[in-house]
């Protein structure tokens, strides 16, 4: 039986929580998405989608991507997307690898194990971190 610390969040406790509708995996090695971070790829969605027709695709950076909420969020939001998502913690790239294969987006999304930009390589249309 494993002995729960007291204080510890239920989504910790149950490892998953809802972000933007879907079902996300998490664990100490990530930060719990907030809801108020749902604003954040509302607004992101809303702006990629103004963007000139046929001009290839948008391509974003999700900066400390934890869990990967935000950027399989706006891969699932975005049809013509690509996306890399760094991150310091190897564990937490773990967790939001597995949170891109659950929700079919792995293909579209390019985890980078990186303090912030040292390792992010090429341009990008949006920067996004939360």
């Amino acid at each position: 039986m494993r002995t729960i610390a007291p204080h510890t969040p239920v989504q910790y406790i149950i490892g998953t929580t809802e972000f933007c509708g879907l079902d996300i995996t998490v664990n100490e090695d990530v930060l719990i998405p907030r809801p108020e971070t749902e604003l954040l790829v509302a607004a992101v969605a809303k702006r990629a989608m103004g963007r000139v027709p046929n001009s290839g695709s948008l391509r974003i950076l999700d900066l400390c991507t934890g869990s990967g909420n935000i950027a399989i969020a706006l891969t699932k939001s975005i049809p013509d997307c690509k996306i890399v998502a760094s991150d310091i913690s190897e564990a937490a790239l773990s967790v939001a690898r597995r949170n891109a294969g659950k929700h079919g987006v792995a293909d579209r999304i390019d985890l980078v194990k990186s303090d912030l930009f040292r390792s992010v390589r090429g341009m990008f249309d949006i920067i996004v971190s939360n």
